[in-house]
């Protein structure tokens, strides 16, 4: 069974091994660049919630996934649409 939650500051650093195993088309320079920028944002000590739309799912053995789906993203410097 998968717990889905929302992120976490301390959670950024397996959302990055998970990227990282991320192969194929799915990875892009893009995807790197908007994954980085809101995990970034993630670890703020100041940030009092995460971006909206951004959740892991574990199981038992762990970390199983992320989804990273922010709606304000330009105020993040991201592109519209990212």
């Amino acid at each position: 069974m998968f717990e889905i939650r929302q992120i976490r500051q301390d959670d950024a650093s397996v959302v990055r091994v998970l990227d990282a195993s991320i192969q194929g088309d799915d990875h892009s320079a893009t995807w790197n660049t908007y994954v980085e920028r809101l995990l970034s944002i993630i670890e703020l000590d100041w940030l009092q919630y995460p971006p909206w739309g951004c959740f892991v799912a574990e199981d038992e053995s762990g970390f199983v996934g992320f989804l990273l789906s922010e709606r304000q993203t330009t105020a993040y410097g991201l592109p519209p649409g990212a």
